[in-house]
């Protein structure tokens, strides 16, 4: 999840959002784009991040 993340930033950042930006979104996020996409992006994070509140729980 957060290499997905990243990769969105990266591709992003470069102001040029071409095919290779294109093909990531594919990639990570299949046909979503605005505010679904943003939508599930924050829902794989709240998942990513329960899982590490569990793993560290689990720790203790």
């Amino acid at each position: 999840m957060l290499r997905d993340i990243q990769a969105l930033r990266s591709k992003a950042a470069a102001h040029r959002k071409g095919s290779d930006y294109e093909k990531t979104l594919d990639r990570i996020l299949g046909a979503l784009r605005g505010r679904a996409a943003v939508i599930a992006l924050l829902e794989r994070t709240i998942l990513f991040l329960e899982g590490m509140r569990e793993w560290r729980l689990e720790q203790e």
